[in-house]
């Protein structure tokens, strides 16, 4: 079987979720104050409802060291720094199968990389726990342990479907509060 098969498959296939996503996102200016707090605010409204909903199915099954990736905490945490309240869901995702739900992995994941990036956009005094990002070797393990788990085209479906899902809730929340 080809190696990275499965996050291939799954980067192909959402690019064009992806560009949207990253599009609406990119409007925010993280340099200032309301705007950030307003980013924030889309990523709890989407972010929140996914992990629960893969905490919930029982991620930590499929991946082991799933409570070292969920990063709700610290966004929550960065909210309350900046006396934002905690938004409402926008939506939870539809997930039934381990292959959805490391479909929904992978684009929290891939989101987690990116705010690494993001964070040197935002002033030293602005919260950034949520930013933190993650280390290449983290992403890499994610994507060995994905192409794993992900190993036929009906699996690599089903976390297609998953991962589509989880970029709708992103783009719902991110038109909703950017």
């Amino acid at each position: 079987m080809e190696r990275n098969r499965a996050h291939a498959a799954l980067r192909a296939a959402t690019f064009d979720c992806h560009q949207r996503v990253d599009e609406i996102y990119s409007s925010a200016q993280l340099d200032d104050r309301v705007s950030y707090g307003n980013f924030l605010c889309a990523q709890a409204a989407a972010l929140l409802p996914v992990e629960a909903a893969l905490d919930q199915l029982g991620m930590a099954d499929l991946v082991e060291d799933w409570p070292e990736r969920i990063r709700g905490q610290h966004l929550i945490r960065d909210m309350v720094e900046l006396g934002i309240a905690k938004p409402e869901p926008i939506e939870r995702p539809t997930l039934s199968s381990p292959p959805e739900m490391l479909g929904a992995l992978y684009v929290l994941e891939g989101s987690r990389l990116g705010g690494k990036l993001l964070r040197r956009s935002v002033p030293s005094n602005f919260p950034t726990r949520f930013l933190a990002g993650e280390s290449l070797e983290s992403w890499a393990l994610f994507l060995m342990r994905l192409d794993q788990l992900i190993d036929n085209d009906a699996e690599r479906s089903g976390a297609i479907d998953g991962a589509h899902a989880v970029f709708s809730v992103f783009e719902k929340s991110g038109r909703f509060y950017l």
